[in-house]
Formats: structure tokens, sequence, C-alpha cells
């Protein structure tokens, strides 16, 4: 899914402002799915409580879907 397809939300969460990225995924198959997410880091950056060099972060998601 292309990120500009997706609801960008933002909130504030102990003087901190976070940004989340929202979408709906329809007509799963039955069963269950890996989501594989990557976010590259350009350059080092400090996320307000902890620094973060530059690189890639991926997060693995396991889903199961009912029919």
């Amino acid at each position: 899914m292309p990120v500009n397809s997706l609801h960008l939300l933002g909130h504030g969460v102990s003087g901190a402002t976070c940004h989340l990225c929202l979408g709906i995924v329809r007509q799963w198959p039955a069963g269950d799915h890996i989501i594989t997410t990557t976010m590259r880091l350009d350059e080092a950056i400090n996320g307000g409580w902890d620094d973060y060099p530059a690189g890639d972060y991926t997060d693995g998601f396991k889903i199961n879907a009912k029919p």
C-alpha cells in the first residue's frame, strides 16, 4: 500500500507529537499473514526521547484473518 494512500494522523503524547499512517486492508484471505514494514532514515534523528542512527528499521506483524 503506497504511503500516499494512507491517512496521516497526528496526536500529542506527553508533550510530544506522534504521526501515524493508517489504512484499511479489505478482503484478506482467511489464515495467517505476515506483514513487514521498513522505515529508512537517511540521517540520524532524535525522536524526542531517543537517538536513532541512519539506516533501515524493520518490523514484522503476524495477522490471522478469520473467514
